[in-house]
């Protein structure tokens, strides 16, 4: 009851991800740890060194192999409020705006925050 044949994984593919992203990756390695069949396919041939997402949250990160978070652990902050600016005066920057990013996890306070490619050779290394 596969997808198609996908001789890289010796057979039928149970799953096809589309996008190798942070979000793709993750359900990929989810997926696999479950016994799923997976194949992930993007658009691009290889990683795109350009940042669209830099936040992942303490669910996401309970989710992940230990080996993965501490990869990203390594490699990022901790981000529990961010807050907005705006330029006022020259000098004067104005808070507008504290948001609380801390989510419901209860392994990790906040979201660790990098550089998406970061996140992704994490992934991609497990």
């Amino acid at each position: 009851n596969g997808l198609g044949d996908d001789s890289s994984t010796g057979g039928m593919t149970d799953v096809l991800v589309v996008g190798g992203g942070p979000v793709g990756v993750t359900a990929a390695i989810s997926l696999a740890e479950k016994g799923v069949k997976v194949r992930i396919i993007d658009v691009n041939a290889a990683p795109v060194i350009l940042t669209k997402a830099s936040g992942t949250q303490g669910r996401t990160l309970e989710q992940l192999p230990e080996s993965v978070v501490k990869s990203m652990l390594d490699t990022s902050v901790e981000v529990s409020i961010a807050r907005v600016w705006e330029k006022v005066q020259r000098n004067a920057p104005k808070n507008i705006m504290a948001i609380d990013m801390r989510g419901k996890s209860d392994s990790y306070t906040g979201i660790v925050a990098q550089e998406q490619w970061r996140t992704e050779k994490s992934l991609n290394d497990y």
